[in-house]
C-alpha cells in the first residue's frame, strides 16, 4: 500500500467482515459500489488478491479498450494515442492502484460512449452507477442539460426522458449525501467548507481551467499533428489580447493564490512547477481559444472544475476525467505519418514504467519488511519512520479517528505519531538510525505520543492470512 489504498482497502475488508458496507473512515467519496465489487469477487474465489489486485488488472485492461473506442468514435484513430496516454505516469499510476479512480474511469469512458452512440439508458445506468463511486461523474448531467436547454430555445418538445434521468441521478446524490452514516473525512470535508473555500474558489476554478486548456491543446496534437499548434500560435498572436489577458490571469493565480498541482505520481514532482508552467502558457498560445464557451464540453469541464474547487485543492489524477471529455469536438485527419514523433516518447514511457514498477517491488519489500519487523516487536510502530504512507495510515489512522483531542485540520495528522529519521528498509529488513530528534514525518514536524495501551492492528501479508483476518483470527 502507497496511499490512498489503504482506505479502500480497510473498506472492502470491513465491508467483508461484517457483511453489509462499512465505509473507510478515510474516505470521501461515496465508494458503495467497489466494495461491493470486491466482496462479491471474495466471496465467489476465497481470495483477497482477487477481489482487489485481480479486479485492478482486469479495470486497467477494461479502460484501455474503452479509451481507444472513445478516442476511435472522436476519430482520433492513431494507433500511439491510447499508448501514450496509458503509459503516461498519472494514468499508470492510479490504474494500478486499488482506488475508486479506475473504476471512476471505467464508467466514465462507458457513459460518454453511450452518450455518443445515443444509448441515452446505458448513459443514466452508468451515471447512476457512477455516482455510487465517485460522486465528480454528476458533471456529465450538463449533455442531457444542454440538450434540454437547446430544444427549449427552439419551442421544441422537451425529452422527457432526460428530465427522468437527471431527476433520478439528483435524487439518488441527494440521497447518498444525506443519508449515509458520516465518516470521519466527509464530516472533516463539511467542518472546512467556509469562508476559506469561498476565497479559494475562483483560483481552483481558474487554475484548473488553464490546465485543461493545455490538455485539450495536447488532444489537437495528438490528432492533428505539430503543425495546428503553429496554426493556432499564429492566430493568437494576430490577435494577442486574450492570450495576454489569460497569461496575466495564470501568473496572478500562481503568484497570488500560490495554486499547485499536487503529484501523485513518482519522479514527477521535482518537475512538478516547471511542468505546470510549460503547460499553462502552452495552452493559451499554442490553444485555440475562439468558441470556448459555445459547446457543452467547456461546460461539462467547469463543472466538474467547480466540485473540485469545492475541495480547494488539485491533485495530478483529478485531471483524467476532464481530459476524457476534452476529446470531444476535435478535428480529425490522419497522423500515422508521425510515428518518428510519438514513437520515442512511447519508448520513453515504456521505459518510466519499468522504472516505477521497480519502485511498486520496492515499496512492497519496504512494507513487509516493517510488517515483519513490528509483529516481533523488534521495531515499535512510532519508530517506522520509513514506512510507506499506506501502510502507516493502515496502522494508526484509527487511533487518531477515536482520539477525541485531535485537530480536525488534516487527514494526515496521524503522521504526528511516527518520529523521524528512526529506521529505514533495505534488503528486506529493517535497520535502525541513531537519531535522536523530537520532530515526527508529518510536515509540520510536531510529535505526538499514541494513545497509551493501544496496539496496531497487523496487515496480512498473504491471502491465507487475509482469509485469517478476515474470520477475525488475527484481527486484535
Amino acid at each position: 500500500m502507497r496511499g490512498d489504498d489503504f482506505g479502500y482497502i480497510e473498506g472492502v475488508v470491513e465491508t467483508i467482515r461484517s457483511g453489509t458496507w462499512t465505509p473507510s473512515d478515510w474516505l470521501d467519496p461515496f465508494n458503495l459500489l467497489l466494495p461491493g465489487i470486491s466482496a462479491l469477487l471474495y466471496a465467489i474465489t476465497d481470495s483477497l488478491w482477487v477481489a482487489t489486485s485481480g479486479l485492478v488488472i482486469v479495470l486497467a485492461g477494461l479502460n484501455f479498450v474503452l479509451l481507444g473506442r472513445w478516442l476511435r468514435a472522436n476519430g482520433l484513430r492513431d494507433r500511439w494515442a491510447v499508448w501514450l496516454v496509458c503509459l503516461s505516469p498519472v494514468v499508470i499510476n492510479k490504474f494500478v492502484e486499488y482506488t475508486g479512480v479506475s473504476l471512476g474511469v471505467t464508467l466514465t469512458l462507458g457513459a460518454l460512449l453511450a452518450w455518443h452512440y445515443k444509448r441515452v439508458g446505458l448513459f443514466y445506468v452508468m451515471l447512476l452507477l457512477g455516482v455510487l463511486n465517485r460522486q465528480s461523474i454528476v458533471a456529465l448531467l450538463v449533455f442531457p442539460l444542454w440538450e434540454i436547454g437547446q430544444h427549449w430555445r427552439k419551442a421544441e418538445l422537451q425529452p422527457v426522458r432526460h428530465w427522468i434521468g437527471v431527476a433520478l441521478v439528483c435524487v439518488l446524490v441527494g440521497s447518498l449525501e444525506f443519508g449515509l452514516p458520516e465518516n470521519y473525512a466527509r464530516s472533516l470535508m463539511r467542518a472546512q467548507l467556509g469562508w476559506s473555500v469561498a476565497r479559494d474558489f475562483l483560483p481552483v476554478w481558474g487554475f484548473g481551467l488553464l490546465i485543461c486548456l493545455a490538455i485539450r491543446t495536447g488532444w489537437s496534437w495528438l490528432s492533428e499533428g505539430c503543425g495546428v499548434l503553429g496554426e493556432n500560435f499564429r492566430a493568437n498572436v494576430a490577435r494577442p489580447f486574450g492570450s495576454f489577458a489569460l497569461s496575466l490571469a495564470a501568473v496572478v493565480i500562481v503568484t497570488w493564490s500560490g495554486q499547485v498541482i499536487r503529484w501523485e505520481a513518482p519522479g514527477v514532482e521535482a518537475w512538478g512547477e516547471l511542468l505546470v508552467v510549460i503547460t499553462v502558457f502552452g495552452g493559451i498560445w499554442l490553444g485555440q481559444l475562439k468558441d470556448l464557451g459555445r459547446t457543452p464540453v467547456f461546460w461539462v469541464v467547469s463543472v466538474y472544475l467547480a466540485l473540485v474547487g469545492l475541495r480547494s485543492q488539485w491533485w495530478d489524477y483529478y485531471f483524467i476525467e476532464p481530459a476524457l471529455v476534452l476529446v470531444l469536438n476535435l478535428r480529425s485527419v490522419s497522423t500515422s505519418s508521425r510515428w518518428w514523433v510519438k514513437a520515442p516518447v512511447v519508448i520513453g514511457l515504456t521505459i518510466y514504467v519499468g522504472l516505477f514498477g521497480r519502485l511498486l517491488r520496492e515499496v512492497e519489500s519496504n512494507m513487509v519488511a516493517y510488517e515483519i519487523a513490528e509483529r516481533s516487536g523488534a521495531l515499535s510502530i512510532a519508530d517506522a519512520s520509513a514506512g510507506s504512507f499506506g501502510w502507516l495510515g493502515w496502522k494508526l489512522f484509527q487511533p487518531m479517528v477515536e482520539d477525541p483531542k485531535e485537530p480536525t485540520e488534516s487527514l494526515s495528522v496521524f503522521l504526528m505519531y511516527v518520529k523521524a529519521a528512526q529506521s529505514f528498509a533495505a534488503d528486506g529488513a529493517v535497520w535502525r538510525t541513531t537519531a535522536e530528534n523530537e520532530t515526527s514525518i508529518h510536515p509540520s514536524g510536531t510529535l505526538k505520543p499514541l494513545p497509551e495501551g493501544w496496539q496496531p492492528r497487523p496487515f496480512p501479508l498473504s491471502d491465507t492470512e487475509w482469509r485469517h483476518y478476515l474470520r477475525s483470527e488475527l484481527a486484535r
